[in-house]
């Protein structure tokens, strides 16, 4: 985040900032990855949430923060795991080649 526009946006100073980031680790709050990290807030409150990387962030924006439709999510690919799960290797295999040929 562009620490100019920052305090404009969140009452935090950058001294709060490198605090709150440096309780994560300097880590998004939810994958871990450690690149360039976006102060989340709560869009219904405007309270600090933590840092997120950008893909998390949008993610749970278009979630629309959303406890209900991330569990669904979750939900969603745990049934589509367990389906993967039940074929066997080479019949995954056969489906990743015939899929390679049709988009050919």
């Amino acid at each position: 985040m562009n620490e100019a526009f920052a305090p404009r946006m969140y009452p935090l100073t950058s001294t709060d900032r490198k605090l709150l980031l440096g309780l994560q680790g300097h880590l998004c709050a939810i994958c871990g990855t450690d690149g360039q990290l976006v102060i989340d807030h709560d869009h219904d409150t405007g309270l600090v949430r933590g840092g997120l990387c950008h893909t998390c962030n949008a993610g749970l924006g278009m979630f629309r923060d959303s406890q209900s439709f991330l569990m669904a999510a979750m939900g969603y690919l745990a049934k589509a795991q367990l389906i993967k799960d039940s074929i066997s290797p080479k019949e995954l295999k056969r489906m990743r080649m015939d899929r390679r040929i049709e988009s050919v």
